[in-house]
């Protein structure tokens, strides 16, 4: 298996220094959280949210690795929340005029089915309206 690039390697090696009762700890912590968050959102249909915090800048922007932390982190903000909280969801692009955009449609843990639905219906609103 290839080795990770520098900029993955770095992200990896900031967990070096845990040791195993702060990993099982923080693993206690988010089990919590999922638990809360789900008990919170279970009478939602789904809830809504941009997918991205920013319009996806040209690759150009990347090339300097501190503005590839600072926008790789803002676009990967939104999806990393609902990937921590153990959920699922789609993202459904928005007709508007100027750069794409989206929001997503989350889910609870193994119930896909349900996004995919709010997405079918949201989708033909959105061409009810064009």
């Amino acid at each position: 298996m290839p080795a990770a690039g520098p900029r993955v390697q770095t992200r990896i090696e900031r967990a070096s220094g845990m040791i195993a009762v702060e990993y099982i700890a923080l693993q206690a912590a988010r089990a919590d959280l999922i638990e809360r968050v789900a008990a919170y959102t279970i009478g939602f249909d789904a809830p809504l949210m941009p997918t991205v915090a920013i319009t996806a800048p040209p690759i150009s922007a990347f090339e300097r690795d501190e503005d590839y932390r600072r926008l790789n982190a803002l676009l990967l903000r939104n999806t990393s929340v609902i990937n921590f909280l153990d959920c699922c969801a789609i993202t459904v692009p928005v007709p508007a005029a100027g750069p794409p955009v989206g929001f997503m449609i989350v889910g609870e843990h193994g119930a896909d089915r349900r996004p995919l639905g709010v997405g079918r219906g949201i989708e033909a609103a959105f061409n009810r309206t064009r």
